[in-house]
């Protein structure tokens, strides 16, 4: 940063679409940080926001420069909540790492620094989580911001106050590392037990599949078949899903899993082929006070082309670069595979 009172940048490279002009009314009263769910450089994240409809405020890369996307006084789209975006300021955060997700120690101290310095500059007040610093994941069914909301949190939030006081002249700069790294319990399997189904369309349930496996029961579906319906659940934690169909595009998200129950209880519209599906998984609270986070990975076959498309995770990357759910557009999923863990099982 060139200046941390006057919120100088160390590079503009601001957006020409992708974000509205203005803040319709609205005064910021909270910054919301993202992690990339990936290594992108400012220029980076332009890149990547030329043809994906997001955009941010700042960047913070590896090496803790930052990049200006999106004038403050104009409205990103990062937060997945409408009045969310109209009153914050989106600061994306670069990753070192992604088996655990991490940011770097340069990331961190000055993507806090930003914080404080916007909290300071917008008189929001000390930096505070729930009060003027929210996560993404507070407003959208998401793991991002990854660390940032788990392994480094404390870390991010402590150094954000630090150099809060600091700016307002109640202390001294802070020094040192601002974070050790974190050893999260891992396994190298599915860990938390997944269930899923779904129904033939216009037809009957296929039997309900736990976590997955190699033979013909080792996925929900079946091979050439269009499929309408889909119900899933875990036995810790909480699942949200929704599906993407050929007639009605991209359907309301849902959290939890009753057959009888066509409107809260399932996601898709009787009688309409899925050719998307998007799932995300909460890691319960039990699990997140030792530094345990899992995600959903998940993976399909469509009735057009054979073998499996590329594994998607719920931090909405993808592991062969596609978009960040299951299924082509266009074709319908006959085959479906979900597991939670800590890392790719598949």
């Amino acid at each position: 940063m060139q200046n941390w009172e006057t919120l100088q940048p160390d590079e503009y490279k601001l957006l020409d679409k992708h974000y509205t002009a203005g803040r319709g009314g609205y005064s910021i009263n909270k910054i919301v940080p993202h992690h990339n769910a990936g290594n992108l450089s400012i220029q980076g994240c332009w890149n990547v926001w030329q043809t994906r409809e997001a955009s941010a405020h700042y960047q913070v890369d590896a090496n803790g420069r930052i990049g200006q996307l999106v004038n403050d006084w104009d409205t990103a789209w990062h937060a997945g909540d409408w009045a969310a975006n109209c009153s914050s300021i989106g600061i994306e955060h670069a990753d070192i790492s992604s088996s655990p997700w991490r940011i770097s120690d340069a990331t961190l101290d000055n993507g806090a620094h930003l914080v404080a310095a916007l909290c300071k500059h917008y008189n929001l007040g000390e930096p505070t989580y729930g009060k003027n610093v929210f996560f993404h994941n507070d407003f959208q069914a998401t793991s991002c911001p990854a660390s940032i909301a788990g392994s480094q949190r404390d870390a991010y939030l402590t150094r954000a106050k630090e150099w809060y006081r600091a700016m307002t002249g109640q202390g001294s700069a802070p020094t040192g590392s601002p974070s050790a790294p974190v050893q999260p319990e891992t396994s190298a399997t599915p860990t938390v037990p997944v269930h899923y189904a779904l129904r033939q369309l216009n037809g009957a349930w296929w039997p309900d599949v736990t976590n997955f496996g190699g033979g013909d029961d080792g996925y929900a579906g079946a091979p050439y078949t269009s499929h309408d319906l889909l119900m899933v659940w875990a036995d810790k934690g909480r699942v949200r899903y929704r599906v993407h169909t050929v007639a009605s595009g991209w359907l309301p998200w849902v959290d939890h899993a009753d057959r009888n129950d066509l409107v809260n209880g399932v996601a898709g519209n009787p009688g309409e082929a899925i050719d998307g599906v998007q799932i995300y998984y909460e890691t319960p609270d039990d699990l997140t006070k030792k530094n345990v986070y899992y995600q959903a990975y998940y993976r399909s076959q469509t009735t057009e082309r054979s073998g499996w498309l590329p594994v998607c995770c719920d931090d909405g990357s993808t592991y062969e670069g596609y978009d960040g759910w299951a299924g082509m557009i266009g074709e319908p999923l006959d085959r479906l595979q979900i597991a939670i863990s800590d890392g790719n099982p598949f």
